[in-house]
């Protein structure tokens, strides 16, 4: 006997009315959505997006139909918290669902074909989050972040990015997130510090530099490297501060005209005019934990 049943309607994966949106969270294991992906009969619908016929079955945890590639991607990405994963959902409309783990990761399930993304860390963000495990945020939080947030979140990136590289100077630079996290520092007037940062963490101190590396062929390699890298990052961060006081045109604060090259200090945000007016007017970024910030 064939067990996969076949429907007659055009309804895609993922796509039945929730009943749980705006409603207290549905909580599970990812083992229990495992075992319904072993043991739940098969069904196939016609999905208009995918140009076909879709296999899946219908999920009682997540209380829509899904198919076993969803489950086996999402399985895949949290491999390291293992099938006890305790998941919860956030949100559900016509295009997918909304999970949550309880290490606060949030995750995207799209249908047909397995589709699974991780999204930024703030609660219904839609955006993409911009790596996993250090820059848990999309662009525009990560600019709205308070400069404790982006500088520490800077340093864990960095750090990574020295052991996994292995220290190669040749390689260090001209990362994207490294742009990332600097236009976000530009925007609230911390690019020097977040600079700062990713040197420290990504090359060797200057001054520790004739200390840690002996030969001077490899020295002089790692002192160009730093300095192309810091020229690099202080082009992006001007380059930004330049774009927002040309879009502002004038100080959020008091009105006055912004001028595009000229700036009052650097530690001031690119769209008030001085400082003290940036300190009275300008809404403050949430201040984190750091005995609580797990970078």
């Amino acid at each position: 006997m064939d067990m996969v049943t076949t429907l007659t309607t055009s309804a895609p994966a993922l796509d039945q009315p929730c009943g749980i949106a705006g409603a207290s969270r549905s909580t599970f294991r990812l083992s229990d959505l495992l075992m319904e992906c072993l043991t739940h009969p098969r069904i196939s619908w016609e999905d208009e997006d995918s140009w076909g016929r879709v296999e899946g079955f219908d999920s009682t945890v997540l209380q829509r139909r899904v198919t076993p590639g969803t489950v086996l991607s999402l399985a895949g990405l949290l491999a390291l918290e293992g099938p006890d994963a305790e998941l919860s959902v956030e949100s559900a409309d016509n295009h997918g669902v909304t999970l949550v783990t309880e290490r606060q990761l949030r995750i995207r399930l799209t249908p047909p074909w397995g589709g699974v993304g991780v999204l930024c860390a703030e609660p219904h963000c839609s955006d993409p989050m911009i790596e996993r495990g250090t820059i848990d945020l999309c662009h525009t939080h990560l600019a709205a972040s308070h400069p404790d947030t982006i500088a520490a979140m800077a340093q864990s990136w960095a750090t990574q990015a020295y052991c996994v590289l292995e220290g190669d100077p040749a390689r260090l630079g001209g990362s994207r997130q490294a742009e990332l996290l600097v236009a976000a520092a530009a925007t609230q007037g911390a690019s020097d510090r977040v600079i700062s940062t990713l040197l420290e963490s990504l090359f060797v101190e200057e001054n520790m530099i004739e200390e840690q590396i002996w030969d001077e062929t490899e020295q002089l390699e790692m002192r160009y490297a730093t300095g192309k890298e810091r020229i690099r990052l202080r082009t992006v961060a001007d380059k930004e501060e330049r774009r927002l006081r040309g879009v502002t045109k004038h100080c959020l604060g008091c009105g006055d005209p912004l001028h595009e090259y000229l700036r009052p200090v650097r530690a001031c945000p690119p769209q008030y005019c001085s400082p003290a007016c940036a300190d009275k007017h300008r809404p403050k970024p949430k201040q984190p934990d750091l005995g609580d910030c797990p970078f």
